[in-house]
């Protein structure tokens, strides 16, 4: 009895055919023991549920997949401060090259406010110059009355360390000279902080004139201080 092996069908009690003849081929599916379907024949792999086989039974079977990593992050907001920068100018680091032209207005007035507020005071003159051609130049930012009201009066609130005093110094000048009012400090409500004031009345050029024209306030703070 001749048999054609090739005809022959493979069944579990039948001796296992030739390697060639075994098992699907390469480029079928391959089914995993625990339901999870993995396609060989595709190179790129698909989020989500697969669809159920045709008679199954129970939950639906699942592609595995991959999830790929978000790398890029949240869109940055255009109108706020640059936090690297403003950190670099509140430790005393120069602004980099091109930083006029690079920095938004806002991270310029943010970085200008950190360097004053450390007092470093080669930064602030970094970007807000003395020349106003060079402060067009740059673009430098001018700040405005609350804040120089408040950087003053922080100034002459609090007392410095040995080390930083000719460097406050430099700073409370620098916010006389930007427009920081002595009115609003003469009429503060701390004592320590009106004598701080009367102590710079007296001091610099224009002493004289500091003096008088605050003699003529309707505050009768400002007056007595």
């Amino acid at each position: 009895n001749d048999r054609n092996p090739r005809s022959t069908m493979i069944g579990p009690s039948l001796p296992a055919s030739p390697p060639d003849e075994v098992g699907p081929s390469p480029a079928a599916s391959k089914v995993h023991s625990r339901g999870m379907v993995v396609s060989q024949a595709s190179a790129s792999r698909k989020i989500g549920p697969a669809p159920r086989p045709p008679g199954a039974s129970g939950i639906a079977y699942t592609e595995v997949y991959e999830k790929p990593k978000s790398t890029a992050g949240a869109t940055p907001d255009p109108t706020a401060p640059d936090p690297l920068a403003v950190s670099c100018c509140r430790r005393g680091e120069l602004p980099p090259s091109g930083w006029s032209t690079k920095w938004s207005p806002a991270t310029k007035r943010a970085s200008l406010l950190a360097a004053l507020e450390e007092s470093q005071m080669h930064v602030v003159y970094a970007l807000r110059p003395h020349s106003e051609m060079w402060q067009e130049s740059v673009r430098a930012v001018q700040l405005d009355q609350a804040e120089l009201d408040r950087l003053l009066r922080e100034k002459v609130a609090t007392k410095p360390r040995p080390t930083q005093k000719q460097r406050v110094k430099e700073a409370i000048q620098w916010l006389l000279e930007a427009g920081a009012s002595l009115e609003a400090l003469c009429s503060d409500g701390n004592p320590e902080v009106r004598k701080s004031a009367a102590s710079l009345l007296a001091e610099g050029e224009g002493a004289a004139a500091r003096c008088a024209s605050l003699l003529q306030s309707e505050d009768a703070a400002v007056r007595s201080t």
